[in-house]
C-alpha cells in the first residue's frame, strides 16, 4: 500500500516573504565572504552600505542586491528621522522618533541575518531611491 503524504514529489524549500519578485528562496553558491558584507550592508548605517556598495557590486550580484536594499532602507530611515525631528515642535515627534528608531534597528537585524542565511530579504517600509 502506497503512502498517501508522499507523493513522490520532493518538498518545495520555504519561501522568504520579503524575497524580491522571482528570486530564489535561497542563494547556495554565493561565497562566506560575499553573505558577511551583505549582512554588513544591512547593520552599519548609511556609510557602511554606501562603501560595501560602491566597491563590492562589481563583483557579485547578491551583493548588489543588498546593498541597494540597504541603502533605500537607510535614505528612508533618514527621512523618517527627520520627518519627526521637525514634528517634535507639536509633540507627534517625541512618539515617532523611538518607533522610526526600533523600527530601523529591528528591520535592519532581519535583512542583515537573511543576507547571512543567503536569502534575498526586501524591506516593507523602504522607498526604492536607487535601482
Amino acid at each position: 500500500m502506497s503512502d498517501p503524504y508522499n507523493s513522490g514529489i520532493p518538498p518545495v524549500p520555504p519561501q522568504n516573504p520579503y524575497a524580491a519578485p522571482g528570486s530564489a528562496p535561497v542563494e547556495t553558491n554565493v561565497p562566506v565572504e560575499t553573505k558577511i558584507l551583505a549582512m554588513l550592508c544591512h547593520f552599519i548605517m548609511i556609510l557602511g552600505p554606501i562603501i560595501i556598495w560602491s566597491t563590492g557590486n562589481r563583483n557579485s550580484a547578491y551583493l548588489d542586491y543588498h546593498g541597494k536594499e540597504a541603502l533605500n532602507f537607510q535614505i528612508t530611515v533618514a527621512i523618517a528621522y527627520l520627518i519627526s525631528l521637525i514634528l517634535m515642535i507639536i509633540a507627534i515627534g517625541a512618539v515617532l522618533l523611538p518607533i522610526v528608531g526600533l523600527g530601523a534597528v529591528v528591520f535592519s537585524i532581519i535583512g542583515g541575518v537573511s543576507a547571512l542565511e543567503g536569502n534575498y530579504y526586501r524591506y516593507p517600509f523602504a522607498f526604492r531611491f536607487i535601482k
